[in-house]
């Protein structure tokens, strides 16, 4: 279970010299053959201690795909691939609007089970510790553990969600024109992602030209960016224009807004393609 970030790159990014055709691991684990060791399934208890609050990152034995699954306090999970054969296309993506948000589902902890979906399907999961090692099995698996914990952040990693109808509830409005222009024209902003983690560095020009790169510490796009092109990605510029308390830009031609807010010193913002999630943080200003 434990891994250091430095490990835990390493084995991401290993993948991405696999071939398509690669199976990953020889071997099959079963839940048949776990319980002849005497091994059981998790109790509620240390799955809550396990997950809750805490984003894991999970390896399929068999295919070797990368997943990152968010376990929110709200009683949200949060999924996304992040299978390191396809960090290239994602380094392209980031810098043209990101990757799709994670898929948000219900999730719930009960009789040693957490119980879920995945794409419209309900699904059940055990988890064993195996020799120091979290391995899970699906129910829609036949009893083959298949999936298996590489690693996981700290408590505290996935932030509550928060709302723009929770901020309105509260009396807190968005920054109207005159405030965002004195916030952003002529800056360069440093906006971190409150769920993914990623972090940004925004240049609002007074040409009315926004400019953007990705400056994720040790980010795992730009690397693979990097080794697929020989150099880091381009930095990304669109005209941007403040109208009706909105900052309206684009990425790749396909447009969206963002409302900001500032809530106790701290501003954050609401894009529309997150459907009212305030997903993104202001963490410096140059």
């Amino acid at each position: 279970m434990k891994m250091s970030a430095v490990t835990a790159l390493a084995v991401l990014l290993a993948g991405l010299w696999v071939p398509e055709t690669a199976t990953g691991e020889t071997g099959v684990l079963t839940v048949t053959a776990l319980a002849e060791r005497g091994v059981q399934p998790l109790d509620d208890v240390n799955l809550e201690e396990l997950i809750v609050g805490k984003s894991l990152v999970i390896r399929n034995r068999s295919t070797g795909e990368y997943y990152e699954a968010a376990y929110g306090t709200d009683g949200m999970r949060r999924l996304k691939n992040i299978t390191a054969r396809r960090l290239g296309i994602e380094a392209f993506e980031s810098f043209h609007g990101g990757p799709p948000p994670p898929e948000a589902v219900p999730y719930t902890i009960r009789d040693g089970k957490i119980i879920t979906t995945f794409d419209g399907r309900s699904f059940e999961a055990r988890v064993y510790e195996v020799d120091g090692r979290y391995m899970a099995a699906h129910s829609t698996e036949g009893g083959i553990v298949s999936w298996e914990v590489v690693a996981a952040q700290a408590p505290g990693a996935v932030p509550d969600p928060l709302t723009e109808s929770e901020l309105a509830a509260q009396g807190i409005e968005a920054l109207d024109d005159a405030a965002l222009r004195s916030l952003i024209v002529g800056r360069t902003l440093v906006v971190r992602n409150r769920v993914t983690g990623e972090r940004y560095e925004a240049r609002y020009g007074a040409d009315g030209r926004r400019r953007l790169r990705n400056v994720t510490p040790g980010v795992l796009r730009q690397s693979a960016f990097e080794a697929f092109h020989g150099g880091p990605p381009p930095v990304m510029s669109a005209p941007y224009v403040i109208h009706d308390a909105r900052i309206t830009t684009s990425f790749d031609g396909q447009v969206f807004e963002v409302r900001v807010y500032n809530v106790e010193g701290t501003y954050l913002g609401a894009r529309t393609a997150d459907h009212g999630a305030v997903n993104w943080e202001l963490i410096d200003i140059k």
